[in-house]
């Protein structure tokens, strides 16, 4: 395992083709953040990759629908957008390089109280001896019930690095599953939760050690 890098591309600007940028915060770059970083993976890399567990949140706004569709050239795509004020699911979920280990959505924001709640009833009876769960350091992680309940079956937490969410390949199931999601426009957290049932069954191992690799976990 080793920190990513970014790389300069010898590619001439001609073979270049347009791209959604990809924003990271500016604070990244300070030099107390970079130490940080650093100290994450001499951390990180004492663990074995099958002990890894990675945390994370998403929202689900209920009505999200596709941004793309097909139409013939130079004629626009219309639809009509699901009007839901204010309406969200808050998904929690961890991983490991091979399978989905506990997922949980409640409706509304997430809050310390819920995060109790997911890491004493889904993740904890999940846990085993010598796994290091990773979480960022958001409030609700760090109320100073959480890691006494994940040391209590042997387990150990590890905090992120700030500003880092590309160290956690969690996000990139979340952006699968979004994708997932959209094509169906959930107008209910019921409906929510029947989507995410079949997107556990279809999810594809080779996947979760891929997004592993793609951080920088393991090897291709």
């Amino acid at each position: 395992m080793g920190q990513p890098k970014h790389y300069v591309s010898n590619i001439p600007a001609a073979k270049l083709t347009p791209q959604k940028k990809t924003l990271r915060a500016s604070q990244a770059q300070s030099e107390r953040v970079q130490l940080l970083r650093q100290e994450y993976w001499t951390q990180v890399k004492q663990v074995e990759l099958e002990d890894l567990v990675f945390i994370d949140e998403m929202g689900v706004l209920l009505g999200l629908m596709r941004t793309h569709a097909r139409a013939m050239p130079g004629v626009r795509a219309y639809d009509f957008k699901p009007f839901y004020r204010g309406s969200k699911v808050s998904v929690i979920g961890a991983i490991t390089v091979s399978k989905v280990l506990a997922v949980m959505t409640m409706d509304g924001s997430m809050d310390a109280a819920g995060f109790e709640v997911y890491v004493s009833k889904f993740l904890v009876p999940q846990l085993w001896p010598g796994a290091v769960v990773v979480m960022d350091n958001l409030p609700a992680h760090k109320v100073a019930a959480i890691a006494p309940l994940i040391e209590a079956v042997g387990a150990k937490v590890l905090y992120m690095s700030a500003y880092s969410p590309e160290f956690n390949p969690i996000e990139h199931w979340w952006s699968q599953l979004k994708a997932f999601l959209r094509q169906f426009s959930p107008t209910t957290s019921q409906r929510v939760d029947t989507l995410i049932a079949t997107a556990l069954d279809l999810i594809d191992p080779n996947h979760l050690r891929n997004w592993f690799a793609h951080c920088c976990y393991c090897p291709l």
